[in-house]
């Protein structure tokens, strides 16, 4: 988002806050997390700041008094270049003809470099850099001679770190250090020393040589001992005489040799196979044939993909992204990157940040020694590159789609920098045509986002993995960024690209926002959203499940593939369990892709043939411009046959133009687990709950050690923390104020707290300052309750009390009081040590009659169960198999989970309280239903 912003303060401090994320002093980035030449170690226990080395002793201050830190670059700065005292604002920007991406990367190796880009070399540390991209700490190993680092200020010592291809062990000899760049000599590097470490990128380190350089733009060589090292650390002392920052040009790792050493090139005959092709080939490296193994998914000539059988579905070799390469000129741009396993935005499952390596690498720099096994990675992500034809190299694109065709993921994330005519990324790369509508940074909210397919990265069911709440991402609801209308749409594809959410951007027209592609055995996702929402709960799961999503093969469905019109119909209902002489009927969305705009003739394929199927339209022909609906009726009869069948429902339009929705109809192979509510409550539940406390003077009385209102308060209190967050609740309390004598005792109701959202700390400061004094107005306060649910319409009261009515309240006369008042009032009354059978009856009968119950409770514990469960009407369940492995997860009162033969236990999330079912014998054709219900003062399960 990029938004005008008024008053100097508030730009200031924006600014401010941008610096410092840039500058590694911000930013939440996880310990292995850290971007090439970040301010920290990657692997390192924290992130250390631009002003220590890696093991956190103090420098001198980064910049000289009157020095500018991180000023722009000028003309004037170029003008004043390789001049002594010069005080230009900002190193410039170098200039060369030679090519971005140097592709001789195997000659310097071959010449004793090992320190190289190109050959899989790596910065692990840099103290600081003075931007992510052209003075980056890589650019002192890239192999391009017109290109150098430069620190972000001027203080001293800078530490850069480096690595060999995968991290491996060398014998080293010498380094070369050239410090020559395109600007002034004053701050070019002079005093160096030489440090090395075969422990990690920030401990274990001897120092192996020191050198004086001389202030020439030549390689210099600095001897020492031959000593085997996993890295090898440059530290900068000095240059000479800016105050302003320092640069340095190159840095050359020369591998030295001996009697049993083994080469690296040698050790790993793959990456001196790729050096010598990348030396004595100018054209791209060719690509590797995709894998010959079966692709995900087998199309039939119906269109729709053959489905496999459970027995085939093939466990995942890659459970999720471990090591992933983020190519783009700024880490930042991918928010994953930032995220850490101790972030608490909404209810995400954030561990997976605690077991991912993330590692950026500039879009010059990606290499294909990077996508070697011996390296590691299993994905990699585009963020932000809308140069991509230029930046990336063809020869790293190439191999990179043979890469992902051999069983690894490739994510693609470019919205919000990435618009206009003049930086629309060129994807001509891919195996299959894909261009997308970029409206760029607009700050534009979103008004439209389905699900066409519903999956394992993304799904409307709550309680599963992968659950994302479109509607409140559109709503804004609490802890939301909608900025959907920035989101790019794919305009260019064919049926390769499987479709998952589809929405309208700020361009006005309606397109896929993610989608999929399977590439031999590999995964290709395409996430259209624009990146400033990742602050958002909603991006941030859709992100998270990107990285999450198992791959090798990515089972995923591709139930719905991209074409100029989509046919949609619910998820739940694609893959339907086959019982002749059931009717099914089937919702259909038709979606015009990208300003679509014509007549679609809808008609049905059953394979197997079955002329004892009614099929039915309604209407068989629809006229579509954006969304249009059409239903889908399939009757079978007790002649139809039990077995598999394929229905693909496929649409035409007088141009020929088609699509296809393929849906199922199985032969049941299983037997279902459903979890209901038996609670006899006869009204909808809402979440706006008033709690009306009985403050009598009989509260005063003992209760065990306490006294009952001592013990009300506990309760109160244990039963506030369990609530769930998006309560909204109120606050009433009677007999607190008036004696008993009071002619005012039988009005003394109070509402303390109206009804809001969910406040524990208030609430609880209320009941704390109150003392039990009075009579019990049971009915009056119920009745006032009409008026304090006024606004909401609707909500259920809770009663807590432990007597009796003593102002001659009538029920009977209260129930038709509240019927009348238009708000629909559910009062559930707990009894608290109520052992009166006539008084108990009354209070029931007052509660039933508004669809609410009575609840009795004997003791503290027993009271905070009983307003739990009146206050509770959702039970979530999980279900685990033999193993101890969860198999499916829901709501009480959903769909039956369909699970093969076996034994499983069901766990039920009831007020808090976990009860459980199991064993329960699950066997083919047979449905087991298990009711949640109150049995005394506790949940229990029935079947």
């Amino acid at each position: 988002m990029k938004k005008v912003l008024t008053g100097v303060v508030f730009v200031l401090l924006i600014a401010v806050g941008i610096f410092a994320y840039r500058g590694g002093w911000i930013g939440g980035l996880s310990p292995a997390a850290q971007p090439v030449g970040s301010g920290s170690p990657s692997g390192a226990a924290q992130t250390t700041p631009a002003n220590t080395t890696p093991a956190g002793a103090p420098l001198a201050p980064a910049t000289a008094a009157g020095a500018t830190e991180s000023p722009s670059s000028t003309s004037a700065a170029a003008a004043t270049a390789d001049q002594p005292g010069s005080t230009a604002a900002s190193p410039t920007t170098p200039t060369s003809s030679a090519p971005a991406v140097p592709e001789s990367g195997g000659g310097q190796f071959r010449e004793g470099n090992i320190a190289l880009l190109a050959a899989g070399s790596r910065i692990e540390f840099a103290t600081s850099q003075h931007d992510t991209s052209t003075w980056a700490a890589a650019r002192l190993i890239d192999g391009e001679p017109s290109r150098a680092w430069c620190s972000r200020g001027g203080g001293v010592p800078q530490d850069i770190v480096v690595s060999f291809f995968a991290r491996q062990p060398a014998l080293v000899g010498s380094v070369v250090v050239n410090p020559g760049s395109p600007e002034r000599k004053d701050t070019w590097a002079r005093d160096v020393e030489i440090w090395t470490s075969m422990d990690s990128p920030s401990d274990g380190f001897t120092k192996v040589a020191s050198a004086t350089l001389r202030d020439e733009k030549v390689d210099q060589t600095i001897p020492f001992p031959a000593v085997e090292a996993r890295y090898v650390k440059l530290r900068i002392l000095s240059n000479n005489g800016s105050k302003q920052w320092i640069q340095c040009g190159k840095f050359k790792v020369i591998e030295a040799r001996r009697e049993g050493y083994v080469p690296l090139l040698d050790r790993h005959p793959d990456l001196a196979a790729l050096l010598k092709r990348a030396t004595v080939v100018t054209t791209p490296v060719p690509a590797a044939a995709p894998p010959t193994a079966p692709p995900a998914d087998v199309l039939a000539s119906d269109g729709c993909s053959v489905p496999r059988p459970p027995s085939d579905v093939q466990t995942p070799a890659k459970s999720e992204s471990r090591k992933v390469m983020v190519v783009g000129s700024d880490f930042g741009d991918y928010s994953p990157a930032g995220y850490t396993p101790k972030d608490t935005i909404g209810q995400l499952d954030y561990s997976i940040y605690g077991r991912i390596e993330f590692v950026s690498v500039g879009p010059n720099d990606a290499s294909p020694v990077m996508l070697l096994p011996a390296v590691g990675f299993d994905t990699v992500v585009f963020t932000q590159i809308c140069d991509i034809k230029k930046s990336v190299s063809e020869s790293f694109k190439t191999a990179l789609m043979a890469w992902v065709a051999q069983g690894h993921k490739l994510i693609i994330q470019d919205s919000d920098q990435c618009g206009g005519s003049s930086a629309l990324p060129d994807y001509s790369f891919l195996p299959f045509p894909f261009a997308t509508s970029n409206p760029g940074a607009m700050g534009t909210a979103g008004t439209s986002l389905v699900f066409v397919e519903e999956n394992l990265i993304g799904n409307g069911k709550p309680g599963t993995p992968g659950y994302l709440d479109v509607e409140g991402w559109l709503k804004k609801r609490s802890g939301e960024n909608n900025e959907i209308g920035d989101s790019n749409t794919i305009i260019k594809y064919d049926p390769h690209w499987c479709g998952h959410l589809f929405g309208a951007n700020a361009l006005k027209k309606y397109g896929f926002m993610e989608a999929y592609a399977h590439y031999g055995r590999g995964l290709i996702i395409y996430d259209g959203f624009d990146n400033d929402q990742r602050y958002g709960i909603s991006y941030r799961q859709l992100v998270t499940r990107e990285l999450a999503q198992p791959f090798d093969p990515d089972n995923l469905p591709c139930s719905a593939r991209l074409a100029d019109f989509v046919i949609a119909t619910e998820q739940r209902l694609k893959t339907q369990l086959m019982m002749p002489g059931k009717t099914f009927t089937y919702p259909l969305t038709l979606l015009s892709n990208q300003g679509y705009q014509g007549t679609v003739s809808l008609k049905v394929t059953s394979t197997p043939a079955d002329p004892t199927f009614d099929i039915q339209f309604e209407p068989g022909s629809v006229e579509l411009t954006e969304i249009s609906p059409a239903t889908l009726t399939v009757k079978t009869t007790s002649a139809s046959l039990p077995g598999d069948h394929r229905l693909a429902v496929r649409g035409t339009d007088a141009a020929g133009k088609t699509n296809v929705l393929c849906l199922n109809l199985a032969e049941r192979r299983s037997g279902s687990i459903r979890v209901v509510s038996g609670l006899q409550r006869t009204k909808k539940p809402t979440k706006n709950l008033e709690i009306v406390l009985d403050a009598s003077g009989s509260m005063k009385l003992p209760l065990g050690k306490k006294t009952r209102w001592a013990t009300a308060l506990d309760v109160l209190n244990d039963v506030v923390a369990k609530l769930p967050d998006d309560f909204s609740v109120g606050l009433r309390v009677y007999g607190h104020r008036e004696a008993s004598t009071s002619p005012k005792a039988c009005t003394d109701s109070q509402l303390v707290l109206p009804l809001a959202r969910l406040n524990r700390a208030a609430i609880l400061a209320a009941a704390n300052g109150l003392k039990p004094r009075g009579e019990t107005p049971l009915v009056y306060s119920v009745l006032q309750t009409a008026s304090d649910l006024k606004t909401a319409r609707a909500g259920t009261v809770i009663v807590i009390t432990d007597g009796e009515e003593s102002c001659k309240g009538d029920p009977v006369a209260a129930v038709k009081q509240l019927q009348a008042s238009g708000i629909d009032v559910t009062l559930n009354v707990v009894g608290f040590t109520l052992t009166d059978k006539k008084v108990r009856g009354q209070l029931t009968t007052f509660a039933e009659a508004t669809g609410g119950r009575y609840y009795a409770a004997q003791s503290g514990e027993a009271l905070a169960r009983a307003v739990l469960m009146a206050a509770v009407e959702k039970f979530s369940y999980a279900i685990f198999d033999a193993s101890g492995r969860q198999v499916a997860s829901g709501e009480a009162g959903a769909s039956s989970e369909e699970l093969p033969p076996g034994d499983y236990k069901v766990v039920v999330n009831a007020g808090g309280e976990e009860v459980t079912a199991g064993p329960v014998t699950v066997t083919i054709g047979v449905d087991t239903v298990l009711k949640v219900v109150i049995k005394g003062d506790r949940f229990a399960i029935e079947r």
